[in-house]
């Protein structure tokens, strides 16, 4: 049997710092990854919520597991009109060059 972490364990078990309120989340709401909502499993054994140390660490890898082609997927496109302006910085950076 795996070992049932509490949510301030979590955060230790991670390596970072994250408050609880993030972990009830990620149980609770999940989070959106690629459109789809993946949620933390847990257990409410009486008065507190438990994560299985299994389900934490494959939770963790589905949201770190990324097809080498979508790294940059999440990058917002650029629009006509902010490629635009960076065109005409470039153009006045140039002039006060020349």
């Amino acid at each position: 049997m795996t070992r049932l972490l509490k949510m301030s364990e979590i955060a230790d078990c991670l390596g970072v710092n994250i408050h609880h309120s993030t972990v009830v989340r990620w149980t609770r709401k999940g989070v959106i990854l690629d459109g789809k909502q993946i949620v933390l499993p847990s257990r409410r054994i009486g008065n507190r919520i438990y994560v299985d140390e299994t389900d934490l660490q494959d939770f963790v890898d589905v949201l770190n597991q990324r097809p080498p082609d979508q790294e940059n997927a999440n990058a917002s496109p650029i629009t006509a009109k902010a490629e635009e302006k960076r065109q005409v910085e470039r153009s006045r950076r140039l002039d006060e060059i020349l």
